[in-house]
């Protein structure tokens, strides 16, 4: 079974395997309003119970569990009184971690609405009421995780009986932190971009072979080529004064001689 305490959160609990003989232990503390939902082992929803239970005191207090420590992870609402037919209702997530589905349903009613976020972004959803008036309905929302979002709104139905609302269509967005935050990092990516400096565009090298039979390369770049360096110059012939060079003496040759050094002679 699902409670769903007013501006709570939900709790499951296995209440047994005989439908004639179902139990449930009260986990709340008093004061807490609360709206029962049952539903099966598949999932399947066996309906919303049509009244608002309040619990009271009067048993042991030691199986309530320690209020939650996080509250981050919460769901708001832009209406939280009386919501016309055909009335826009939005739903607004905050924390958990997506994607998100809501749960929506009437007191009194057979069926419960799931919308499961097809959009792994999207924090907000505008619900169009097509519930009879005269009734309560609520919200509550659940991550990825199955983690039950804190605050449930809750909701006094009233207005048409005309439930059609032709033309209206209930859909999930973006949240304005996240659009804002997209905004700002594609102006980011833009001012980097613009600051890159250009890359010359070098075609590969062409088969024009030069006179040396070398491959040479055709630059289709924008930006200047830079000069060439300048070519090294000729090597100077080696300096021969104050060296001695000899003949072979094992293979000696006519054109040949020592060059003698000036004075003084090293000793």
């Amino acid at each position: 079974m699902t409670a769903f305490p007013v501006k709570g959160v939900p709790s499951v609990s296995f209440i047994g395997t005989n439908e004639s003989d179902l139990t449930w232990t009260v986990k709340y503390p008093v004061g807490t309003k609360l709206v029962l939902g049952v539903v099966d082992s598949h999932g399947t929803s066996g309906g919303i119970d049509p009244g608002v239970y309040t619990v009271i005191g009067g048993g042991a207090s030691d199986c309530l569990p320690s209020p939650p420590s996080d509250t981050s992870f919460k769901i708001t609402a832009n209406v939280t009184d009386a919501l016309d037919t055909c009335q826009p209702w939005g739903l607004t997530i905050e924390g958990g971690f997506p994607p998100y589905q809501v749960t929506i349903a009437t007191l009194n009613s057979g069926n419960v609405t799931n919308v499961t976020f097809a959009d792994p972004l999207a924090s907000s959803l505008t619900y169009i009421n097509r519930s009879p008036p005269g009734n309560q309905m609520f919200a509550a929302a659940s991550d990825v995780y199955g983690r039950w979002a804190n605050g449930i709104p809750f909701v006094r139905t009233q207005g048409s009986q005309d439930t059609g609302c032709i033309g209206l269509v209930t859909s999930a967005a973006l949240g304005a932190i996240l659009i804002s935050g997209a905004i700002f990092a594609t102006f980011l990516l833009r001012r980097r971009r613009k600051g890159r400096p250009k890359r010359a565009e070098i075609t590969p090298f062409s088969r024009e072979s030069n006179p040396g039979g070398l491959y040479a390369a055709r630059a289709t770049s924008k930006i200047a080529p830079s000069s060439c360096p300048p070519a090294a110059p000729e090597p100077s012939p080696p300096d021969t004064s104050g060296t001695m060079v000899f003949a072979s003496p094992t293979a000696p040759h006519p054109d040949l001689a020592a060059a003698e050094l000036p004075p003084p002679y090293p000793q």
